[in-house]
């Protein structure tokens, strides 16, 4: 008898300690990422969504969209722990029975499946909510974003609808060119036509945000407030370049669009001709970024950020 219970108990804590090690097998690591691995998804993140053009409207639409998966994870986890804690109890029970040579209710077995079944809702609740955010945003993309992502999974436009997303987004391009040099001619005549060294310097501070304040609201001007000071610099060395040009030349450049393209190109900003140098994002690295929990908190974050300032803006602060 001494030996069957031995065996008994040895088998016994067999089926303890696997069950309970399948069952945290069911969770997620929760080590916490070194600031280096963090910081290089949120330098990522951002060279991703410039690569992409996505400008303040579209980042706070995916901002709405991710914004309850952190919640629901946090309630996963609690349902894990949750279902840890209730298996482990009522396999310590089942173990006194086993070793007491008592039969194990059926009921036990219950509570431990359950257990487990709760859990894997909750997390396939997160699964469900997580692709279905995924999949809002991807229908949400641009032409050029859709031409700017490298599909792998079979997801993209095919080869028909690709030329007529390239010829739509070159049209698009050559509008926006337009619109820009609109903008911008009235700015760079009065910076031109002021003679005055001391006036020209007073105003050119003020026409050097007009230009940036009208680019950032037409979404071409990345790079967010860190580089205002590097835009305004590379706006002081234009401006005090065309002062330096005679008359006939500023007006030809003017009407050529040449003066405006120059700006742009200054500051980062270009216009294709050659579509075939669309940045190329793998889907599967933008599905991961944007699924990363420290890379959710930097969009919703920064979208708070946004809605503050036009709040902010419609109060007159």
């Amino acid at each position: 008898m001494t030996l069957r219970r031995v065996l008994l108990a040895g088998s016994a804590m067999a089926v303890l300690c696997s069950s309970v090690y399948g069952a945290e097998l069911t969770l997620e690591s929760r080590e916490a990422p070194s600031p280096q691995a963090t910081g290089q998804k949120a330098l990522r993140l951002i060279e991703v969504f410039e690569q992409l053009a996505v400008g303040p409207p579209q980042h706070m639409a995916i901002a709405d969209l991710l914004r309850p998966i952190p919640g629901l994870r946090e309630a996963a986890e609690a349902a894990e722990a949750e279902a840890l804690k209730t298996v482990g109890e009522a396999l310590t029970k089942k173990l006194e029975l086993m070793l007491s040579e008592e039969p194990v209710p059926e009921e036990l077995e219950t509570t431990i499946s359950d257990a487990f079944l709760k859990a894997a809702q909750a997390r396939a609740e997160v699964g469900r909510a997580e692709q279905a955010a995924l999949d809002s945003i991807f229908s949400r993309l641009t032409d050029y974003q859709q031409l700017a992502i490298e599909w792998e999974f079979g997801g993209g436009p095919s080869d028909a609808d690709r030329q007529a997303l390239l010829e739509s987004t070159r049209r698009q391009m050559m509008g926006m060119q337009r619109l820009v040099d609109q903008l911008l001619a009235p700015q760079l005549e009065a910076i031109w036509s002021i003679r005055n060294t001391q006036q020209y310097h007073r105003q050119r501070a003020a026409v050097a945000q007009q230009i940036l304040e009208g680019l950032v609201g037409q979404r071409m001007l990345m790079g967010g407030p860190e580089m205002a000071d590097q835009y305004i610099g590379n706006l002081f060395q234009y401006f005090d370049h065309i002062r330096a040009m005679p008359p006939d030349q500023f007006e030809m450049g003017l009407r050529s669009g040449m003066l405006s393209q120059t700006l742009l190109r200054s500051l980062g900003v270009g216009f294709g001709g050659d579509m075939a140098q669309i940045p190329r994002v793998p889907e599967q690295e933008l599905r991961d970024l944007l699924l990363d929990p420290y890379c959710i908190t930097m969009i919703t974050t920064r979208a708070d950020t946004m809605m503050r300032l036009v709040q902010d803006r419609r109060r007159g602060g």
